[in-house]
């Protein structure tokens, strides 16, 4: 077998990090893994080469992509969320043009040409834009929320008893970071081709179907609580949380009462094989 070379992009990161576990048990042999970062001594992965890959220095990116056939570009931290990370995967995505690259797969989210999310999906919605005007097969990964977060949000109610949220009815597609690391993987491993794939959890669920998950599985009083949006960014900043960030927190759910972000799990089964795993399954037991 011809040996491929695989990128990984943003490979010092929490997504990165569980692709290239992912890619250490799923890649044949005689492929070649790159991990590529602004910190490369950050990516953890004996098998992988480390390239210094900076997306906001395009002088660095022809060295991280040389002989590189197909690559997964890892939508880059909220914090460039606007025009600088418009321009990030600008970058890339022409980085991967003049090195040949064959291949592209993009961790976008659900349903951005569509999104009250705001600048969120309006940077998923160019980039998806700029994969098409490339040329370059690609494969579009449009990712539901994380799981592992609500977990947190979960742990933290529990001991007042309530789950608080502006998203009142809207239902969510929650996905575990692992799944989507998983799903990554196999997509970069998967024949070439443009296609455009939901990665979504096994159902979606409203905040009175997570109080009543979470109860069950924690054996622990929870019940949800909906609240406006004005209300909500005030009791997270009577909480200790920066009025800039609660502001932000309670836009996202207020957005999320459109159900933007509910979809159905199938092509995330398709492509791995696997069902995405339940909120039960991530929640700790009363034991542990």
């Amino acid at each position: 077998m011809t040996s491929i070379h695989l990128l990984v992009t943003g490979a010092s990161g929490q997504l990165g990090q569980l692709v290239l576990q992912h890619l250490a048990r799923l890649a044949p042999g005689g492929h070649t893994v790159i991990a590529a970062s602004r910190t490369p001594e950050r990516c953890a992965a004996p098998f992988a080469i480390a390239r210094h890959a900076d997306f906001d220095d395009a002088t660095t990116l022809d060295a991280a992509f040389d002989g590189v056939h197909r690559m997964l570009l890892i939508s880059t931290a909220l914090d460039n969320v606007g025009p600088r990370r418009i321009a990030q995967h600008r970058n890339a995505i022409d980085a991967a043009m003049r090195a040949g690259v064959e291949h592209i797969v993009y961790t976008s989210l659900l349903h951005p040409d569509a999104s009250p999310l705001g600048a969120v999906a309006e940077d998923h919605a160019q980039t998806e834009a700029l994969l098409r005007a490339s040329g370059i097969a690609h494969t579009v990964l449009r990712n539901g929320f994380y799981m592992d977060p609500l977990c947190q949000t979960i742990a933290a109610a529990l001991p007042s008893g309530v789950l608080v949220s502006a998203n009142r009815t809207g239902r969510v597609s929650y996905i575990a970071r692992d799944d989507c690391a998983r799903a990554a993987a196999c997509a970069l491993l998967a024949p070439a081709g443009t296609r455009t794939l939901d990665i979504a959890g096994p159902e979606a669920l409203d905040g009175a179907d997570i109080a009543r998950i979470a109860a069950a599985a924690c054996s622990r009083p929870l019940t949800f609580q909906g609240v406006s949006t004005a209300e909500r960014v005030d009791g997270l900043v009577s909480e200790g949380t920066p009025p800039q960030l609660a502001r932000m927190i309670a836009h996202v759910e207020t957005a999320l009462e459109s159900g933007v972000m509910a979809a159905a799990p199938g092509s995330y089964t398709m492509l791995t094989g696997q069902a995405p795993r339940s909120l039960q399954s991530l929640l700790p037991s009363p034991s542990m």
